[in-house]
């Protein structure tokens, strides 16, 4: 029997009918299904749950009709603690009873955020750094040092860099007032740079421009590196305003001092930090 021979038998619509009933049946079945398990007749206005305490939500969710669930927690430092401040689905929308409403609350405990190292910044990038970190300044304090931050003070008292404060904590910085008085230019040919540097410091004088001699690994070799050269030299008749620079130039042994060159390194051409930075 060929196609088009059986398509004319009756078996042949009798499979047809049954296929076309199954297809009709199954679909309504399905939305039937669907239709009884969304419940439109029971849905509601979904209640506004902003400005609830946190410890009062789980009594107006069960009396509403819907769960709940806190997904995001945001420190606000103006803001009261504890309180929603959002919600999906937004106040008065349709949704089914017994839905789950997605709540974000102002949190309870402030973030925290570790001190920032100030030491030897200028006053300007001090404040830029605390903005940075979420800090505030709260004010300067002056005491004598070269013009850069000497110390950090939160609630009256020294911190440490790396001390964990909460977000939005004012911190007192102290920054030094200048050096006025005069100073004899130490000797620095000989020692080592990190010699150089701390006597340097201990004088009242500043580190300017450091410039190596030679094949160098700043990296590992700066730290054994000796001063062949200053500028200015070192002069016990003469004398200058503490807190200026000296230059220095390195190589990796030690060598007799030698005298500055007419190629002395002039302030335009060094980074001075300002006070007024």
């Amino acid at each position: 029997m060929n196609f088009i021979s059986f398509i004319r038998t009756k078996l042949f619509w009798q499979h047809i009918f049954l296929a076309t009933s199954s297809v009709v049946l199954f679909s309504w079945l399905a939305l039937w299904g669907l239709k009884l398990y969304t419940s439109p007749g029971d849905k509601i206005k979904v209640p506004d749950f902003r400005g609830l305490k946190v410890e009062d939500v789980s009594n107006f969710a069960s009396k509403e009709g819907v769960d709940y669930m806190v997904i995001d927690s945001i420190f606000d430092p103006k803001g009261q603690k504890g309180i929603v401040i959002g919600q999906d689905p937004m106040p008065n929308a349709t949704a089914k009873e017994g839905r789950t409403i997605y709540l974000t609350v102002t949190s309870t405990r402030p973030q925290m955020v570790k001190m920032p190292n100030l030491l030897d910044q200028s006053l300007k990038a001090a404040a830029a750094t605390l903005e940075t970190y979420g800090l505030k300044l709260e004010g300067v304090s002056y005491a004598e040092g070269l013009p850069v931050v000497l110390g950090m003070k939160y609630n009256g008292s020294s911190i440490k860099p790396g001390t964990m404060i909460e977000k939005g904590s004012k911190i007192r910085i102290v920054v030094g007032k200048g050096i006025i008085s005069d100073g004899i230019i130490p000797n620095l040919v000989g020692l080592t740079r990190d010699e150089a540097i701390n006597l340097l410091s201990s004088k009242g004088f500043a580190l300017g421009v450091v410039q190596y001699e030679g094949d160098f690994n700043t990296g590992t070799d700066s730290a054994a590196a000796f001063v062949f050269r200053q500028s200015p030299v070192a002069n016990d008749s003469t004398k200058i305003k503490n807190g200026a620079f000296i230059d220095i130039f390195l190589r990796k042994e030690t060598l007799a001092p030698t005298e500055p060159d007419s190629s002395t390194i002039t302030n335009e051409e060094r980074q001075v930090p300002s006070f007024d930075d």
